[in-house]
């Protein structure tokens, strides 16, 4: 990860950088190894993020290139149509 601008000295503080950077290691595992692990995708059906999901619906918009819907194993193994039906 890199940033997309550097923070300036006199710029407002908007979150602490090292909070941050836990939450993102939290969530992702150790930074520098991140990258090699792959994306992190958001079920569509619990929420939950994790590198283990399949695309189950893209659909493209007026306004943008659309959007992505995924699906995590243990939702996947639950069964989509019985997710699907909870929605």
């Amino acid at each position: 990860m890199a940033w997309h601008r550097y923070p300036l000295d006199d710029s407002p503080v908007f979150t602490d950088s090292s909070a941050l950077r836990l939450a993102f290691q939290t969530l992702l595992g150790p930074l520098e190894k991140a990258g090699a692990l792959g994306p992190v995708a958001i079920c569509h059906f619990c929420d939950q993020p994790t590198r283990d999901v399949k695309l189950i619906a893209w659909g493209e918009q007026m306004s943008g290139p659309g959007g992505s819907q995924y699906a995590c194993r243990p939702c996947i193994r639950r069964g989509l149509r019985d997710i699907w039906a909870d929605q």
